[in-house]
């Protein structure tokens, strides 16, 4: 969309399972339109934000970094009902992707939609219901069986469901054949596909595994990610463990000194596991974010 629409205003967040923030599904994007008002002509800010953004600033603190919504926040009257609070607030922030939405063409993301609190759906359903909802798209990905998809679905007309599987059976099967020849003989490929669910960094996983441990006998997925993780020295393995506990990514340095580790080498094994595809981090400095890389990989080293 970027490509073939330069002046789009992206806005991505991310809900944690473990995670106790209040909107916490609009946390992260939060984070980001305080980015992009602060980008912006102060002026042209301000005509966006309106009045009463001090109001928003209560539910999302990290828009006091703008100028103009502390200007409005300084404004704002002391609401001690919540539920009023909540209203207006939510008005608040419907008017000012409105005024958004009419200057630049606007894309909100929630990755994870499963974990997501009773109050960012009620604000997400207030904010695109019609009439005079803002122009803009909302994309959600969810597991497939989410309460979180039913609830905003009941209330909102327009609303399309992507279903996106893994790889097919015949596929799925292919590949382990294909990855089996080189790496493993006497594997089940129809088995290893099977316990895969279609995803291809777990048929090479399983498939890695069986080769290790040789022999046709079944392989469990939870078996081979926990021989992948027993044969990481003792460091990175405390450090993936940290990441497996936490309720969502953490700096480097917080992970590392969690993990007992000193900033040096809390980088290098951060290192070690992205390498391994155990983790995901944007980079390799103190401040940057670091968090296991799925899933299963959490469940698996978190329930040991």
């Amino acid at each position: 969309l970027r490509l073939s629409v330069p002046d789009l205003v992206v806005l991505a967040g991310r809900c944690y399972e473990r995670e106790w923030v209040p909107y916490k599904a609009l946390d992260g994007a939060m984070e980001g339109l305080a980015r992009h008002l602060l980008h912006i002509d102060p002026v042209d800010a301000a005509l966006i934000v309106g009045d009463e953004a001090g109001l928003v600033a209560r539910l999302f603190p990290a828009l006091l970094r703008v100028q103009a919504v502390r200007r409005a926040a300084a404004r704002s009257p002391d609401l001690s009902n919540p539920q009023e609070l909540r209203s207006r607030a939510f008005t608040a922030l419907r008017a000012l992707f409105r005024r958004l939405g009419e200057r630049q063409p606007q894309v909100l993301i929630i990755d994870d939609l499963q974990w997501a609190d009773a109050d960012s759906l009620a604000l997400l359903a207030d904010l695109l219901q019609p009439p005079d909802a803002p122009p803009l798209l909302l994309i959600v990905t969810t597991r497939r069986e989410s309460q979180a998809l039913e609830s905003l679905a009941r209330q909102l007309d327009q609303i399309r469901v992507i279903e996106l599987g893994g790889l097919g059976a015949a596929d799925a099967h292919a590949l382990a054949r294909v990855l089996a020849q080189n790496l493993a003989s006497g594997v089940d490929p129809a088995q290893i596909a099977r316990e895969a669910d279609g995803h291809p960094l777990f048929l090479h996983e399983l498939v890695r595994h069986a080769a290790l441990v040789g022999g046709p006998a079944r392989v469990r997925l939870e078996d081979a990610l926990l021989a992948r993780v027993d044969s990481l020295e003792p460091a990175s393995r405390r450090l993936l463990e940290v990441l497996a506990v936490a309720s969502g990514p953490l700096p480097v340095k917080v992970a590392s000194s969690a993990a007992e580790l000193d900033p040096a080498g809390g980088a290098r094994f951060a290192s070690v596991l992205r390498v391994a595809m155990l983790a995901r981090s944007p980079g390799q400095r103190a401040d940057d974010l670091i968090e296991r890389d799925h899933e299963r990989v959490r469940a698996a080293v978190a329930g040991r």
